[in-house]
This record gives structure tokens, sequence and C-alpha cells, in this order.
């Protein structure tokens, strides 16, 4: 019965359900393009504290 009832709601909303998908996806878009240089120094800055820490293990062992 639950199954019929979410395959009931999801065919009643499938198209609202569609629309929210793509505005979700414009957002995250959206603000993937207004961070990409933020986004970029972190990974740059991730990468550098990564080879810090390979390096400091090199030298313990």
């Amino acid at each position: 019965m639950f199954l019929l009832e979410t395959a009931y709601f999801l065919e009643l909303f499938k198209d609202e359900i569609h629309l929210l998908f793509k505005v979700m996806k414009l957002e995250t878009a959206y603000f993937l393009e207004l961070f990409k240089d933020e986004i970029h120094l972190l990974f740059k800055v991730m990468k550098k504290i990564e080879k810090v820490e390979k390096k400091k293990e090199k030298k313990k062992k």
C-alpha cells in the first residue's frame, strides 16, 4: 500500500519534482561558478597539506 501511495504521489507531482531538480542544478552551477576561485584555492591548499603530511610520514620511517 505504501508503495502505491508513493508511486501515486510521484506521478502527481512529477512536474514539480522535475522543476525542483532543475532549479537545484542551476543553483549548484551558479554557486560553483561564483566560488570557483575559492574552491580552486581550497583544493590547492589541501594538496599542499597532503604533501607536507607525506613528508612527515617519510621522516618518521
